[in-house]
């Protein structure tokens, strides 16, 4: 079953809220968003552009904080989560549905363009190109991340093992936690401003660290349907032999505030 064969690209991907990414996905922790405000980053009246937003976990904290925010999405209907959810906590987040490298935004108009791995490299065109035309002069890059540690945590090694079996193309296997401090000294386009590090106990039920797993970015469109209710199965079996009901994932969570430099 795991190397039975792989879902096309293209295949829909299994409806209702069992493969709803937006039931599952856990939040950033409230120390993320803390320290973002030290460095200046989630400020009341900022304008802040969240690329790649995806259900909108960023967006949705940034517009509690009382900035003007606008998540950028190709995912028609990730975008759709997001408004809803942003509608439910009463907030005026703003989504729009465009590639993040092609926005079609208005340019020099926010002061802080936030970007997670559903946005791309920052360090590549076109990419870059429409961060450096988003942002005001003096304004900021924001390089994130929220991941499990396999190395640190047995449940994260389990479930590497477990993708990684099944044949999904899965480059996080085995990652050991290197975040680089500085951006690459070949490269003098980027002032550092600041880096942050720490490590989180996020807490998970078996369901919901399941669910998060199989509606994860890189499962869901790479497996077919029966894979992926195989692995689902055989991962609540390694789970019962691992913990109890519930428990918390070692995560590493970290952040680059960047300034582009003046060309």
């Amino acid at each position: 079953m795991p190397n039975e064969r792989r879902a096309s690209a293209n295949r829909p991907v299994p409806a209702g809220p069992a493969f709803d990414e937006a039931v599952w996905q856990p939040q950033y922790p409230s120390r993320f968003f803390e320290v973002l405000k030290v460095f200046g980053v989630g400020l009341r009246h900022q304008r802040i552009v969240d690329l790649g937003t995806g259900i909108g976990r960023l967006a949705i904290q940034f517009s509690r904080q009382e900035a003007h925010v606008i998540g950028v999405d190709r995912s028609a209907s990730l975008i759709r989560k997001a408004r809803q959810r942003s509608l439910a906590c009463d907030l005026d987040a703003a989504f729009h549905i465009a590639p993040p490298h092609d926005t079609g935004l208005p340019a020099g108009r926010f002061d802080v363009a936030v970007c997670g791995e559903r946005a791309g490299n920052i360090r590549q065109e076109p990419l870059r190109s429409e961060i450096d035309r988003l942002l005001t002069t003096d304004g900021l890059i924001v390089e994130h991340g929220l991941r499990w540690l396999p190395e640190q945590d047995p449940v994260a090694a389990a479930v590497d093992d477990l993708l990684v079996r099944y044949g999904c193309d899965w480059s996080r296997a085995g990652w050991d936690g290197n975040v680089p401090l500085v951006p690459d000294p070949e490269r003098n386009d980027l002032e550092l401003v600041a880096t942050f590090v720490f490590d989180e106990p996020i807490p998970f039920t078996r369901q919901s660290w399941r669910g998060h797993v199989r509606t994860r970015e890189g499962v869901r469109e790479q497996l077919s349907d029966e894979q992926l209710l195989a692995l689902d199965s055989e991962h609540e079996t390694t789970l019962q032999s691992l913990t109890g009901e519930t428990f918390t994932v070692l995560h590493r969570v970290y952040a680059r505030l960047l300034r582009p430099r003046p060309a």
